[in-house]
């Protein structure tokens, strides 16, 4: 085996690496040539060949390598040279290999190896230092390309149970994702801004959570601060909230099969035989169920069974407030009376007559009526 001696340089005055090796020296016009003999001891390896300077001490021959030296060392053959770049950071010590170019490849390694999935390029560091450090001004620092459908261009792995195996840190993002992001296990972050469609069976965020699209949970969904979610939010499991849940939206509705077409919001519904929902179209009808939600500045808060049907169906508000269509000819509507159907078509009128108002209430006025057909605001409460 060969064994490194301290930093030498050679006549072109470059940082070059000197070993102790068995082989005998020649000398050409003044300069001095490694003879490649075999070295009997067992386990030894042969240097390759190349330009070189070699002085012969006390039986053995002491080899210097410049820097850049065309043939690749043999299997075995340990390069290894005091740090002549202190500059660089994070490189403490020696460096074993160093390589530079101008306009190509500094340092390339290349694997056939099919069996044993040998790599091109290995890094070991056994002390504190990374064992594979880049570093880039004007590109990537660390780059990886893969043609596998079954493996990734980079891949991370921490063999420990509490250690991580990707880290990222950067000035706004620590992680860009250009195309879809797929997690199979929880994803714990403090902050998560999603651009594209986020598919994950489990989710953790101690901090903000801003999507701009798609958000697709189908486990559990743990939250520590807020979330934005700009685009549509599906959790395939359970949601689990320690605090207020604020919704903007003004009513609690439910959707219905609707029996007829052109139903505009604020209308007044009733139930028919065949438990479709119609505009309503007599006074103090107790089929009534509601006003068909989304009318004026109100939107729906919550909107309950939500489904495919064969059917049109439509948000009908049953608690909250909506705005409602109502009719002033049957009685000035005050703020605080109670509604009800009227023979007006989907609109609402005051209950002047409490005996036929019974089951038959939509709610109460937030807003007065004094004359004709209007759209008024008022609080749901179905009695």
């Amino acid at each position: 085996m060969l064994a490194p001696s301290p930093l030498a340089r050679s006549s072109t005055g470059r940082f070059c690496s000197t070993f102790q090796t068995g082989a005998q020296t020649k000398q050409r016009g003044g300069e001095t040539l490694l003879a490649q003999e075999p070295d009997t001891k067992a386990g030894a390896s042969n240097l390759p060949t190349g330009p070189a300077n070699a002085t012969s001490t006390s039986g053995t021959s002491q080899l210097t390598l410049p820097l850049n030296q065309t043939a690749p060392p043999t299997p075995g053959v340990a390069f290894a040279i005091d740090n002549p770049f202190p500059s660089l950071p994070n490189l403490p010590g020696a460096i074993a290999i160093q390589g530079t170019a101008t306009g190509g490849i500094g340092v390339q390694g290349q694997s056939g190896d099919t069996t044993n999935a040998s790599a091109g390029v290995y890094g070991i560091s056994t002390g504190n230092g990374p064992g594979v450090y880049g570093s880039a001004k004007a590109n990537d620092a660390v780059q990886g390309v893969s043609s596998s459908t079954a493996n990734a261009g980079v891949a991370g792995h921490n063999t420990s149970t509490g250690g991580v195996g990707v880290y990222g840190t950067g000035g706004q993002y620590a992680g860009k994702f250009d195309g879809n992001l797929l997690v199979n296990g929880n994803g714990a972050f403090t902050t998560v801004n999603v651009n594209g469609t986020s598919t994950m069976t489990g989710l953790e965020v101690l901090g903000t959570a801003s999507v701009l699209v798609d958000l697709g949970v189908s486990g559990n969904h743990t939250v520590g601060g807020s979330v934005s979610v700009k685009g549509n939010h599906a959790v395939g499991g359970n949601v689990t909230v320690t605090g207020d849940v604020v919704l903007s939206g003004a009513d609690c509705a439910e959707e219905f099969d609707i029996g007829v077409h052109g139903i505009e919001p604020g209308t007044v519904m009733v139930l028919d035989e065949n438990g479709l929902l119609r505009p309503s179209e007599r006074a103090y009808d107790k089929r009534v169920a509601g006003v068909v939600s989304g009318a004026g500045d109100y939107r729906p808060a919550m909107i309950l069974d939500r489904r495919e049907s064969s059917q049109q169906r439509m948000p009908i508000a049953l608690v909250g407030k909506a705005f409602c269509k109502a009719d002033a000819q049957y009685g000035q509507i005050e703020i605080g009376d109670l509604l009800t159907t009227s023979t007006t078509p989907g609109h609402a009128m005051r209950a002047s007559d409490a005996t036929k108002a019974f089951g038959a209430v939509i709610g109460k006025a937030l807003q007065p009526l004094d004359s004709g057909c209007g759209l008024i605001p008022i609080l749901v409460a179905l009695q």
